[in-house]
């Protein structure tokens, strides 16, 4: 994610090695921050989950084409927040409330994790009802959050396959007017749509915007690689438009979204979508809009 974000890649072809007798889940947070007249670097708080496959251990060589970072002038410093299922959910809810607070000050804030709110079943109020217990601190900042990869609409009447985080990011008015949530694309030219697996906006319509959710290696896709690439726009618009408030930089990205989302020159949507909320990500259109302000 801090790679996607802000990182150095070249998107030139690469070949690792590999062990396939373990799997690894990666979720992270970043933090974009100012780097003096360097840009902004990215701030991440990173876990691995390692598992054991039934297929016996063999190395293997893989060949993947790195994704360039947006960013690029970005330098990463990464941390840890524990988001095992192993931790006690009210403490993982503090964490991230901590890691908020902690951020605020800084100016774009990227959220690729959700934490352990059951969703399944459990309606908006339900769910808000356990939120606000532990309401989110004022955020002076852009947040980016993933959507979730549920493959739904958020319904109000049942929040399976949402991302609780990016619901009490949306609704809570301390961070609703400076908060972005990020569904995945996947696909090219006339091909691209939104992605399977990716939660479509449904009640987060108005706080939604799609990016592209892949990383360059193979079946390793989602949200989480999708909203960092936001966060990186909201970064090069807050060094470009340094007056511009959290929630105005928000508002641009949001309204600058491109509506023709298989690329055949038209529109495919009016307004703001239940599936896409307000489109597709553009850098050279919220460039323009912020130029205009």
């Amino acid at each position: 994610m801090a790679n996607i974000a802000g990182g150095d890649a070249d998107g030139q072809q690469t070949t690792a090695t590999f062990n396939s007798s373990v799997k690894s889940d990666l979720k992270t947070s970043c933090n974009l921050i100012r780097s003096g007249s360097n840009g902004y670097a990215a701030d991440c708080d990173t876990n691995y989950y390692i598992q054991s496959l039934t297929t016996p251990s063999k190395s293997f060589n893989l060949s993947y084409k790195r994704v360039a970072g947006i960013a690029k002038e970005a330098n990463v410093v990464q941390n840890s927040i524990n988001l095992s299922s192993s931790q006690n959910p009210l403490q993982t809810v503090a964490d991230i409330q901590g890691h908020l607070k902690n951020s605020s000050f800084l100016g774009v804030i990227n959220l690729s994790l959700g934490a352990d709110i059951p969703t399944t079943g459990k309606t908006f109020s339900e769910v808000m009802s356990a939120v606000e217990k532990t309401p989110i601190p004022e955020i002076n900042s852009v947040v980016t959050v993933a959507a979730g990869n549920g493959g739904q609409a958020c319904s109000a009447s049942d929040l399976s396959g949402c991302n609780a985080v990016a619901v009490s990011l949306a609704y809570q008015i301390s961070s609703s007017s400076s908060t972005i949530v990020v569904g995945a694309l996947s696909g090219e030219g006339s091909n691209q749509n939104i992605a399977t697996y990716s939660t479509r906006a449904g009640i987060l319509a108005d706080r939604f915007i799609l990016a592209s959710g892949e990383t360059g290696y193979t079946n390793v896709v989602g949200t989480s690689f999708a909203a960092p690439r936001v966060a990186a726009v909201a970064a090069i618009l807050k060094q470009r438009f340094p007056q511009l408030t959290p929630a105005q930089i928000s508002n641009v990205i949001l309204l600058s979204a491109d509506k023709d989302i298989n690329n055949d020159g038209a529109n495919d949507f009016s307004g703001v979508s239940p599936i896409y909320g307000h489109g597709k990500l553009s850098l050279t259109r919220a460039l323009a809009l912020a130029s205009a302000i």
